[in-house]
């Protein structure tokens, strides 16, 4: 049996910084994956590589 939950809403409720860091982190991750697939079709695409992961790491409070 499957459950379907319905999209709009969450399961649980997130604290804002909380959401911002994982937002930022999907939207990273599919940044690489558009840049791996650049590459390997020949283009050199490595301007357009976003590193978000200082950003990151100071919202979710490793860094200051």
């Amino acid at each position: 049996m499957k459950i379907k939950f319905p999209e709009n809403q969450r399961l649980v409720n997130l604290p804002p910084k909380v959401e911002l860091a994982i937002f930022l982190i999907k939207e990273e991750l599919k940044n690489v994956k558009f840049i791996n697939d650049l590459q390997s079709t020949g283009t050199d695409a490595s301007i357009g590589l976003l590193d978000l992961s200082p950003l990151i790491s100071a919202i979710i409070g490793l860094i200051r």
